[in-house]
């Protein structure tokens, strides 16, 4: 009986996370794609946690320096990147890896500043993954658009600031983004809004107001994810985190499935920290590991020995063996245990 329970809590998990991948990141997967991620969901053994994301840094140069950046304290000089040849030996990792990815998503920084990037979008594609590209969308044009389409991806996330533009750089770059977001819609690239909720959007109506413009502009969702104390935020501690009545109005403004927040779409595929039950990771632009693009630490370089080799030493590291039931980042005890001893200014990540 108890084998049944856990079978059949095993299988409605996966179907969980097939219903919420169908409707958000797969509208462009071509038939290749979608039949390996099927596959493996559903032979997958239940003891295993299901992984599928690598978000891959290309650059932590970008345009704009925003209040809550999480590449604060990163180096964007842009020397020493992945370059092409490194970007596309590690997507082969990834399609290879014992671990079984699906996803990859090109982070920044603003990745549209690396000129390979179009190449980089083929090469992922050619190796049956699917692929989403976050950007502040301030260089995705028309022509830009057509030539990633045509490269293959799959999705795009805008970054999108809440409240109304204050001065004449803020209005400009709410232009850039419903240009792209319509530019988006009009060649059929799924675009989401990337939306970060800090305590004084929850009650003033500010995100609100994104989930209209998002309506209004043919974007396909929003996505909601609240300020971390990491980056430019990394020593706020428990300022920078929303209490349990604002993140309960977050969620009352995800019933109608527009939108989404991604706290709660990660515990639904695992009731854990994805990051620490190992069904996401991230690799820097300088081809640092570490759990995710949040986390001041790094484990490893993936230029030397390769993808699951850096898995393996992070995977066993001590810091990593404890189980969180949400952002690591956000408990006191492991801020005070790992991230108060970091030096004001201490380049990061911090290699351990």
């Amino acid at each position: 009986m108890a084998m049944r329970i856990e079978a059949f809590g095993a299988l409605r998990e996966r179907l969980a996370w097939l219903r919420f991948a169908w409707h958000r990141s797969y509208a462009r997967a071509n038939r290749a794609q979608l039949e390996r991620v099927v596959r493996d969901r559903l032979e997958r053994p239940p003891d295993r946690y299901p992984r599928g994301l690598v978000s891959i840094g290309l650059t932590h140069r970008c345009q704009y320096r925003c209040a809550y950046c999480a590449t604060d304290g990163y180096r964007k000089d842009g020397r020493g990147e992945l370059g092409t040849a490194e970007v596309v030996r590690l997507l082969d990792d990834v399609a290879r890896s014992r671990h079984v990815f699906h996803h990859v998503s090109f982070l920044g920084g603003e990745c549209l500043l690396r000129r390979d990037l179009d190449e980089l979008v083929r090469a992922a594609t050619e190796r049956g993954l699917l692929l989403h590209l976050s950007t502040n969308g301030l260089a995705l044009d028309e022509a830009r658009i057509a030539r990633l389409v045509a490269a293959g991806l799959n999705s795009v996330f805008v970054a999108w600031e809440l409240g109304a533009p204050g001065h004449a750089q803020a209005a400009r770059r709410r232009a850039a983004v419903e240009r792209a977001v319509r530019a988006c819609a009009r060649q059929a690239l799924p675009c989401f809004l990337s939306v970060c909720v800090r305590r004084e959007n929850v009650w003033n109506g500010d995100v609100e107001a994104a989930l209209a413009a998002g309506r209004a502009l043919g974007a396909a969702g929003v996505r909601l994810f609240s300020v971390r104390p990491s980056g430019a935020w990394l020593q706020k501690g428990d300022d920078a985190l929303l209490d349990a009545p604002e993140r309960a109005r977050l969620r009352s403004l995800c019933r109608s499935g527009y939108a989404w927040l991604t706290d709660d779409a990660e515990k639904a595929a695992g009731r854990t920290c994805a990051a620490f039950a190992r069904r996401i990771v991230y690799v820097s632009p300088y081809g640092e590991l570490q759990p995710c693009h949040f986390f001041p630490f790094g484990f490893g370089d993936v230029r030397a020995g390769g993808l699951d080799a850096a898995l393996d030493r992070m995977w066993s590291h001590p810091m990593l063996l404890d189980r969180y039931p949400d952002c690591a980042l956000e408990h006191r005890d492991f801020r005070a245990e790992h991230v108060a001893p970091l030096a004001s200014g201490a380049r990061l990540p911090l290699m351990v």
